[in-house]
């Protein structure tokens, strides 16, 4: 180095969040943890998220299910079906192939081997208006308690594999239980119970006196959906076996994710991985549903009018 000439310093970057120096390779802030590098930026943009008092991931999924049920009901209507017997009539009188085209589940070890996403598609098929109604208006009532607190990638998250751990477990059961009769599976009931786990499991978690009020409610809903509704034929433990299982899943991911929550905005590195994760899930969600149109197995046999006769009786956990 020449004589007469001064090193250069090393430059230094000011956070915008708290106004301290940083050294021009860091990546965040010393001080706060705020980024200050442009990769530290677009890594906090995929944790960030939506805004969840927008409900963004209650509409999506409102979205799909209702879409997937206007579908089925153009259909139906279609081959001669009349209003009343697509928003009322009972699972029993809708044909067997009609609902596997759309998405619903055969508990079959053959079934599953062969098509393994009808665990996630079934979760937004329904077999009559009601059906659809009961679960819709079931969901909105706690994501409304649950997506603001909690955030939108979180309740979406929850929502999909709980409802995949309810029709695994309640295929699991028939497996083991050597049912003669394979019904078919649908409904998002699964998914409600583990959505209301869900803000269980925070409350619980953060020590809040709400959690015995809430657990009330939840006590109430499975009163409801499984006895007021539930018109199973395997009986109530089939049924409420989907509940469970979606309700204790969910509770587990409550507890997880409010410890997750209570960690410093700069430190919460999982938030990516869940965003992801939800996002990923929700593509599944309409990949399986195309899947399912494009499925051989619907395809064996012409589509039948509605009646009796036509199908094995489908089992949900809230019909």
């Amino acid at each position: 180095m020449r004589e007469g000439v001064d090193a250069p310093r090393p430059r230094t970057v000011t956070c915008e969040r708290c106004s301290a120096l940083n050294g021009s390779g860091f990546d965040r802030c010393i001080r706060c943890g705020a980024a200050i590098s442009p990769l530290a930026r677009s890594a906090d943009r995929l944790r960030a998220g939506v805004d969840p008092q927008r409900f963004v991931a209650t509409k999506v999924i409102l979205a799909i299910t209702f879409f997937a049920f206007s579908l089925q009901a153009w259909l139906r209507l279609r081959r001669g079906d009349d209003l009343g017997a697509v928003l009322f009539s009972s699972g029993g009188h809708v044909s067997r192939e009609l609902v596997l085209r759309f998405g619903a589940l055969e508990p079959t070890v053959e079934a599953l081997r062969a098509e393994p996403w009808r665990l996630l598609s079934a979760i937004f098929v329904h077999y009559d208006g009601l059906h659809l109604l009961l679960n819709m208006l079931a969901l909105t009532s706690v994501a409304r308690d649950a997506e603001p607190v909690l955030g939108s990638a979180r309740l979406a998250l929850t929502y999909v594999a709980t409802g995949i751990a309810g029709f695994a477990a309640s295929a699991a059961y028939l497996f083991l239980s050597h049912a003669g009769v394979a019904p078919v599976m649908a409904g998002a009931s699964g998914a409600f119970f583990g959505v209301m786990g869900l803000v269980l499991g925070y409350l619980i978690q953060i020590r809040s006196p709400l959690w015995k009020r809430f657990a009330v409610r939840v006590v109430l809903m499975t009163l409801l959906l499984g006895f007021a509704v539930g018109r199973g034929r395997f009986g109530l433990m089939t049924n409420h076996l989907s509940h469970f299982v979606g309700l204790a899943l969910g509770i587990v991911f409550g507890m997880v994710f409010a410890r997750t929550r209570r960690r410093p905005a700069g430190v919460r590195r999982s938030d990516l991985w869940v965003n992801v994760a939800a996002a990923a899930g929700l593509l599944a969600c309409v990949a399986s549903l195309v899947l399912a149109q494009l499925s051989p197995r619907w395809q064996r046999g012409p589509l039948r009018s509605s009646g009796p006769t036509s199908t094995t009786l489908p089992v949900d956990s809230d019909r």
